[in-house]
């Protein structure tokens, strides 16, 4: 993605595309595996902090979530 510059409609389409894709995926897969206790706190802490934050700590809370739901998932493809 082009920093600071706008996106034409079908960039903007293919990135909602793949985020669909990707985002979908990882939380099917992360739903589909045995989580350890552990593993379910790590989540559970990361939507607790998300509820709670403030605008300005959002994108970032957000982001990491989506990260641990990835490394739930089991592929470490898709945390890269």
């Amino acid at each position: 993605v082009r920093s600071g510059a706008s996106l034409s409609v079908d960039e903007l389409d293919d990135i909602l595309t793949l985020r669909a894709v990707l985002e979908v995926g990882a939380a099917r897969a992360a739903a589909s595996r045995a989580l350890s206790a552990a593993e379910r706190e790590n989540l559970n802490a990361r939507l607790v902090e998300l509820r709670s934050a403030a605008a300005a700590d959002y994108r970032r809370l957000d982001s990491r979530l989506h990260l641990t739901i990835a490394e739930l998932s089991g592929s470490p493809s898709l945390v890269s």
